[in-house]
């Protein structure tokens, strides 16, 4: 089978190639059901990943209508994928399969795969479990899954639109992770349906489109605002793929997956050398008017992000001088009978004092849609009494190896004007410096003119952009590291 989309690694660039079709292509789901014919006539008997969300049932949908010898695989993270596995034995009665579910339970492996990510960098603890369940399947069967042959549509301009592409992108390690152990397949694979899925009309309405969800700032359900880089995966292709295979799966919300892991389990880090930005109409012009060649990506077209770390810094361990929770990091500081607590990554009551002092933050401002998903936060400092919280500080590190960004800061309505939000500000310093951090970043409501114009400064924030980013240097002169 020819491949459609393949990434190379020359030196610290990573090339990105697109092979045109051979010959002219249809629909999506026509090149869907090719791609199914050819697995099965090369490959015979497969397994498939499925996980209940769209992309899977897309599989399954189209190897189940085209008879191919697929056997499904549902890794079952034991206690953190109950609303997945809920969906799958519904998506069982619905396509009249079974699926083979296979429980991994990750507290056995917090040991091992801690220790294994602080040597690797960049790091891939998201796709552990992926590695181990290609390990435990029988024989030689390739898995067929998807993820990073769906277009990542990023920019707010029509005619600046493109995909974004990373040689270190999380699906792609997880594919290069389970395929030590066998042939990993991403679905839609051929060039011809990668171009049926990519000149798609609805795509296309997407791009031209784009200043309507960009300036209507998307959010979740649970209330925390869509990245603009995520509106085309949670909203854009759930339509694209309606358009084809409508009633024909069950098209529940969409999940990550990880959204009950445990505090522990990190993300990767975002490496700044290899991302690539593929100009989508100039790729539409190349999929759509060429045939039996290729054309490589390796640029990017837009500026620079602390998002995104360097795949040359040296790799060090968080948390070297301040690692004991509930100490009173703020050390002679307090607040009437009040103590600034610290509670870091290793605390396993991190995200319940997270979640109190949400509740405090929502009652007070009324305010659901800005809220960190609690697995991105990796510490934070409380103003407390016993168990009574009226302030505090939440951040996010692992992301990052030269800063902090801080996911929330609240202080309570009546205990304000007294220089806490300064202080827990001093308390992420004294943390960012223990971890050898440089900068802070954090973002600002637009209609919080204080803290815009008058806080914000006073602390040493500055504005970024025009999404309210600021950042400020750490102060490594008038605070100490103790």
């Amino acid at each position: 089978m020819k491949q459609g989309l393949e990434y190379k690694l020359e030196g610290q660039q990573c090339i990105v190639r697109y092979q045109a079709p051979d010959r002219n292509f249809s629909d999506f789901r026509t090149e869907a059901n090719n791609d199914a014919v050819q697995i099965k006539n090369t490959y015979g008997q497969v397994y498939v990943l499925f996980s209940s969300g769209v992309d899977s049932q897309v599989i399954a949908r189209t190897f189940l209508d085209m008879g191919v010898d697929a056997e499904y695989v549902f890794l079952n993270s034991v206690g953190c994928s109950d609303v997945e596995l809920e969906h799958v034995r519904e998506c069982e009665k619905f396509f009249g399969f079974k699926v083979r579910v296979v429980d991994i339970n990750l507290n056995e492996h917090k040991e091992e795969w801690i220790a294994r990510s602080k040597t690797e960098h960049p790091f891939s603890m998201f796709h552990y479990p992926f590695e181990w369940l290609s390990q435990q399947l029988d024989g030689e069967h390739p898995i067929i899954t998807q993820g990073a042959n769906d277009p990542e549509i990023i920019g707010s301009n029509t005619s600046k639109m493109s995909i974004y592409c990373n040689y270190f992108e999380t699906m792609q390690q997880r594919f290069r992770m389970m395929g030590k152990s066998r042939k990993v397949i991403d679905f839609p694979y051929s060039p011809e349906s990668i171009a049926s899925y990519y000149t798609d009309d609805f795509v296309k309405s997407f791009c031209n489109s784009i200043q309507y969800y960009h300036e209507n700032k998307l959010s979740f359900s649970h209330g925390s605002i869509l990245k603009p880089g995520n509106y085309w995966n949670y909203y854009g292709k759930g339509m694209m793929k309606a358009k084809h295979f409508k009633n024909d799966i069950i098209w529940y919300g969409k999940l990550s997956g990880y959204e009950k892991y445990p505090i522990w389990f990190k993300d990767s880090c975002l490496i700044k050398e290899t991302k690539v930005s593929v100009p989508y109409w100039d790729l539409v012009d190349f999929l759509e008017n060429s045939r039996s060649t290729h054309k490589d990506y390796s640029e990017w077209m837009y500026g620079e992000s602390n998002r995104f770390v360097s795949m040359n810094v040296e790799f060090k361990e968080n948390n070297k001088v301040i690692e004991e929770p509930d100490v009173n990091i703020a050390f002679n500081e307090k607040y009437l009978d009040y103590n600034f607590v610290l509670y870091n990554h290793s605390t396993p009551i991190l995200v319940d004092e997270y979640e109190k002092m949400f509740q405090l933050y929502r009652a007070d401002t009324s305010d659901y849609l800005n809220r960190p998903q609690p697995h991105s936060i990796d510490g934070g400092v409380l103003l407390k009494k016993g168990t009574e919280i009226i302030a505090g500080i939440f951040y996010h590190s692992a992301s990052y190896l030269d800063s902090l960004f801080i996911k929330m800061a609240y202080v309570n309505k009546e205990h304000r004007g007294h220089g806490i939000h300064k202080q827990l500000h001093a308390c992420v310093d004294i943390i960012a410096k223990s971890q050898h951090r440089n900068k802070v970043y954090s973002t600002l409501l637009h209609n919080n003119t204080n803290m815009v114009k008058h806080a914000g400064p006073k602390i040493g924030y500055e504005v970024l952009n025009n999404y309210s980013l600021v950042s400020r240097p750490i102060d490594y002169i008038n605070k100490d590291i103790t």
